[in-house]
């Protein structure tokens, strides 16, 4: 039921919550997040309890039921809104100004259970992000809200990973229908590796247990750990997350040397292609894009959801890019060419003849893997791209999944454009001598339909290829 409307003037008012709320479920701490991290333009909290969490629920009768001290069934749900709500009757009006909810926990120790808030929620988020729908029902009202989900550890039977692949779970099974629905508990229990002792409580996971986890739920995970990339650039082994990331795909992250782990799902706002390779005195050919990326977006389970992490230390986290040893990612059954295999093989198809890049010097290279679907829906919409380009590539059969290079000189990339764009069959073998689907250069595109092995065709354009707008639909921006 509802039980209480706050009107607020900024998150400093959220101690207001206290007159209906015990500290069991709001502790200082959170009080103290909620103070820093909130934004200002919400105006509006709504409380509902008694609320029954079906996650909490089930760590409830899976572990909390089994205590000796007793613990509340029941939750606090939190709804925030971007305006003012002087009453119940007022709600229909504001589902367009909905920023999300929170529900709070009995536990005391880490509270905040499944959280739902718009990135518009978070005080000064600017970046990109994995984001799907949700719909949250409040005295009959459906209210959507597009976002990552986001919880805290209990620190009993969830630790920081666990609540990093409910995190992943939660997002994939809401977005795709393929996916099952994972609560807390069964992501704790999924794991029957008990090398390192009892799961639950849980002392820890490792990163080959996350990967059972997330195979559990059904998926085809890729494990990466820094200390074999070593050799080389140094940087090659960030270049490889950030490929996924871009991707729209969410990684667990983990860092040893600080004993956590935290999803990396999207990136910080870009900072300009020419400033980068001039700070850098970058004089290669191909200028990774992660260069022009100085933060990725996280969810921290210490915190609330939307922080960044980069080279340097960021709006006072205390943990670093450097600091992530290893990560895992939840490929799809058919993403059989690796992230660390396509950034190796693109740079050949430059200088083997097959295309003549332009006068560049220097060229942004953007490596991401889409859906065909999604690609191709995209190429619908791409008004500014030549029609015999977009045309081949609608009409060339693709796997379910496709890598693509897209390569920028310096200012097109800062204008949100692209030279070239080349793609790539996410299903090949990366010891091919031509796995991809389709490369071209401003004069001539080369079609391979990999459907009918050898069927490889040579097109000239009709007039020398401008630049078009970059592929968009794998992450969302915020501002």
């Amino acid at each position: 039921m509802l039980l209480r409307i706050f009107e607020i003037t900024s998150s400093l008012d959220c101690t207001k919550l206290w007159d209906v709320i015990p500290k069991d479920y709001l502790s200082d701490s959170l009080m103290a997040l909620f103070q820093r991290q909130l934004s200002d333009t919400i105006r509006s909290i709504v409380v509902e309890y008694p609320y029954i969490d079906k996650d909490y629920r089930s760590t409830y009768y899976g572990f909390y039921s089994k205590r000796h001290r007793s613990y509340d069934k029941f939750c606090f749900r939190l709804h925030f809104f971007e305006q003012p709500i002087a009453s119940e009757d007022v709600l229909p009006e504001a589902v367009n100004s909905y920023l999300g909810s929170i529900v709070l926990r009995p536990t005391e120790v880490a509270p905040l259970g499944r959280t739902l808030l718009s990135p518009r929620a978070i005080k000064g988020f600017n970046g990109y992000l994995c984001e799907t729908e949700f719909i949250n029902s409040l005295n009959g009202i459906e209210l959507p809200v597009r976002t990552f989900p986001h919880t805290m550890q209990d620190t009993d039977v969830t630790v920081c990973a666990h609540a990093v692949c409910w995190m992943i779970a939660r997002y994939y099974s809401e977005r795709y229908s393929v996916y099952p629905e994972r609560l807390t508990y069964d992501i704790a229990s999924a794991i029957k590796d008990v090398s390192f002792g009892r799961t639950i409580p849980s002392r820890g996971i490792t990163l080959g247990q996350v990967s059972e986890i997330l195979d559990s739920i059904g998926f085809y995970p890729e494990l990466f750990v820094h200390e074999l990339y070593m050799e080389g650039d140094p940087d090659f082994f960030h270049d490889i997350l950030y490929c996924y990331v871009e991707s729209g795909i969410p990684v667990v992250a983990a860092m040893h040397g600080k004993a956590h782990a935290v999803a990396v799902i999207g990136h910080g706002a870009l900072v300009s292609a020419v400033d980068t390779i001039t700070a850098l005195n970058w004089s290669g050919q191909f200028l990774p894009a992660r260069r022009c990326c100085p933060s990725f977006v996280i969810n921290d389970d210490n915190r609330l959801p939307f922080s960044f992490i980069g080279a340097n230390e960021v709006s006072g986290n205390p943990y670093r890019l450097s600091d992530v040893d290893g990560f895992a990612v939840p490929l799809s059954e058919k993403m059989y060419l690796s992230a660390d295999n396509i950034l190796k093989i693109y740079p050949k198809w430059a200088s083997g003849g097959l295309v003549q890049l332009g006068a560049e010097e220097t060229y942004v290279a953007r490596v991401f893997m889409t859906s065909s679907r999604s690609y191709k829906r995209s190429l619908t919409a791409s008004a500014d791209m030549d029609p015999m380009l977009r045309k081949a590539q609608i009409e060339l059969p693709m796997p379910k999944f496709i890598w693509v290079i897209e390569l920028s000189a310096p200012t097109v990339y800062d204008r949100g454009q692209v030279n070239y764009r080349w793609v790539v069959d996410a299903t090949a073998n990366p010891y091919e001598e031509y796995p991809f689907l389709m490369i071209h250069d401003s004069e001539k595109m080369i079609l391979y339909d990999r459907t009918y092995r050898g069927r490889m065709y040579e097109v000239e354009f009709e007039k020398p290829l401008t630049p078009f707008t970059i592929f968009k639909n794998n992450l969302m921006r915020y501002a």
